[in-house]
């Protein structure tokens, strides 16, 4: 079974389809603080899965398949009542890992857009132009 250098998540199992590894882990963390009001909670509302994509593995692509959690906030003030597990090392609405957006934006900071996207391709990472445009967007202070 594969590993992560993750510490906030456990694998659970791996698999590779199509020349991919998908490894799927849940958080470690069992409570998770409102981001409203910071009440803890462990009330589980729903779980769903987040696909994202991390380092490759010897030139292959690597995607977390990660189990998630909606809380329910214990708070009755709060107005937030339903809420999404954080996780650390993506951040949210990202679709890659923080470790992986940092080798993007090295590689993009010293070539085209072009050529960022087919040295990030050669090393297993899949990165369109516009992506790696809208990182660097995101990212302007890295530059």
């Amino acid at each position: 079974m594969l590993t992560l250098d993750i510490e906030e998540l456990i694998v659970e199992s791996d698999e590779m389809i199509n020349s991919h590894y998908f490894i799927h882990c849940h958080v470690k963390d069992h409570c998770c603080a409102c981001p409203r009001c910071g009440q803890l909670s462990t009330r589980v509302h729903a779980y769903y899965d987040r696909v994202i994509q991390d380092l490759p593995i010897n030139g292959k692509s690597v995607y977390l398949k990660i189990r998630c959690r909606k809380l329910l906030c214990l708070n009755e003030e709060c107005t937030k009542k339903i809420f999404a597990q954080q996780i650390r090392c993506v951040r949210p609405k990202s679709k890659k890992t923080d470790r992986l957006e940092k080798v993007i934006l090295k590689i993009a900071t010293d070539t085209s857009l072009i050529e960022a996207s087919r040295t990030l391709r050669q090393l297993g990472i899949i990165a369109s132009k516009s992506s790696i445009a809208e990182l660097l967007k995101k990212n302007r202070d890295f530059c």
